[in-house]
């Protein structure tokens, strides 16, 4: 699998001015800890923000009023301790209370010929599958949705 355009860094920026990092690499070691967080895939969309009416005659109407970024984030297969940290990362509630503005992201974009982008988003959602491997948990099939704000 290639895996040199995929590149994902979390930025947290505390109230204090301060900042915090998580880069999602292979190999990343945290507190003395190897964490494998390579994602399989880091896939931007982009999304019309619009509003649509139909006239009395049945004339659809759509006004566009901008355009903002979603990224998919997806895991394969995470073992327990990388599947905790990549939810502590990406927890909902936490991270709507703490970063109200939301989080920075960047990531390479493979259809802008692998420019660094940097969006600031919130998580819209978190979805993953158990899965039991040699009588311990494991994860498939994490994904992450972030949209920009």
């Amino acid at each position: 699998m290639r895996t040199d355009y995929i590149y994902l860094k979390v930025i947290f920026n505390a109230s204090n001015g301060s900042e915090y990092a998580y880069n999602f690499v292979k190999d990343e070691v945290i507190n003395g800890e190897v964490y494998n967080l390579l994602p399989s895939s880091v896939s931007p969309a982009n999304e019309l923000l619009k509003s649509a009416d139909r006239s009395l005659d049945g004339t659809m109407n759509v006004d566009i009023t901008g355009v903002k970024t979603s990224l998919e984030i997806t895991f394969s297969y995470l073992e327990d301790k990388d599947f905790q940290l990549v939810t502590d990362v990406f927890d909902l509630a936490e991270q709507a209370e703490k970063y109200p503005d939301g989080i920075t992201v960047e990531y390479f974009d493979i259809k802008d010929s692998g420019a660094k982008k940097r969006i600031n988003c919130f998580i819209d959602s978190v979805n993953f599958t158990p899965y039991i491997l040699n009588d311990t948990i494991a994860w498939r099939d994490v994904k992450i949705n972030l949209v920009e704000i």
